[in-house]
């Protein structure tokens, strides 16, 4: 849920900046409420806690719906059971919590940004299986789409396409991203190359944490690479039609642990990230798109595990 104010900043640069709904885990709870991005250093205001539940580890294990301001979210329980949480954040109120069944996970969420009750996609993790789905996390009712082999690395929804773009690492290796229509049709099925990659950086793993791009109608995502004795995350967009990831400048710092991000959803040429840096300090970042710079780099006190 965005609600959006403008502020003014030196040589007349204007940014908007967002309240932004936000989830962490805080003991054995997991709190969703809502961060400033004006004044991120005093961290996130709790708004629901969902007591006895952890946030799922997995990959993009939430996703927010714009059309309708819910939030539906993986989460664990006590005796290793999963459920979906579904939760409106315009009143901050319980939806429904759907059981998965034993054995069963899921990752990867993305909404379709539609109004409809199966508006849900994303991939079921069960008998060494990626189970591309359609879900209605109310119900729990699953359509798959598709079932493929390998490890999930992310997936990110195109709206002005309804494109669900999935990329996973094959049993051999291998680096692929599948498209699927509204329909759930595959309409491609690339191994996406490496573009403009810095002199001496040397490929290590990703891409992950794609997310979608409105205000250029792109995908982006990170990719690490190692030079010398040095790990960096570095930001990638994704071109289909050549069929590869195009590195950027902007990157992660080089000591994150796990980084999450969102691009703006109001027009402007930013993109948020928050990164755990290996002493255990969470950084707010803000990079400008149309600069490929970073704009703004803050402390937090929030430990914030997914942000939209």
């Amino acid at each position: 849920m965005r609600i959006v104010s403008f502020i003014c900043f030196l040589l007349f640069v204007s940014i908007c900046f967002a309240l932004d709904t936000v989830i962490w885990n805080s003991g054995d709870d997991t709190v969703l409420g809502q961060f400033n991005y004006n004044d991120p250093s005093y961290g996130a205001d709790a708004r629901l806690t969902l007591g006895g539940v952890s946030y799922s580890s997995k990959a993009q294990a939430s996703a927010y719906n714009y059309a309708t301001s819910t939030l539906t979210l993986m989460v664990t329980y006590p005796d290793s059971s999963v459920a979906f949480v579904t939760v409106d954040c315009a009143r901050w109120s319980l939806i429904a919590v759907k059981k998965v069944e034993p054995g069963n996970d899921w990752a990867g969420l993305q909404y379709d940004q539609t109004s409809n009750q199966n508006s849900l996609l994303g991939v079921g993790l069960a008998n060494g299986l990626l189970y591309i789905s359609r879900i209605n996390p109310v119900t729990g009712d699953v359509n798959v789409w598709a079932k493929l082999q390998g490890i999930l690395k992310s997936t990110a929804f195109v709206k002005s396409s309804q494109t669900f773009v999935v990329t996973i690492n094959t049993p051999a290796g291998v680096t692929a991203v599948y498209m699927f229509d509204s329909a759930g049709q595959i309409t491609k099925n690339l191994e996406p190359t490496f573009a403009k990659v810095p002199e001496g950086y040397l490929f290590q793993s990703g891409p992950y944490i794609t997310t979608y791009v409105p205000t250029y109608n792109a995908v982006i995502s990170l990719i690490n690479f190692k030079k010398g004795d040095q790990f960096y995350d570095n930001f990638a967009y994704f071109a289909p039609s050549q069929a590869a990831f195009s590195i950027s400048t902007m990157s992660i710092d080089v000591s994150a642990e796990k980084v999450i991000m969102v691009a703006d959803q109001t027009g402007q040429e930013y993109l948020y990230a928050i990164a755990k840096r290996s002493d255990g300090v969470y950084n707010f970042y803000v990079y400008n798109l149309a600069t490929a710079s970073m704009f703004k780099r803050q402390t937090i006190n929030t430990p914030v595990l997914a942000m939209f």
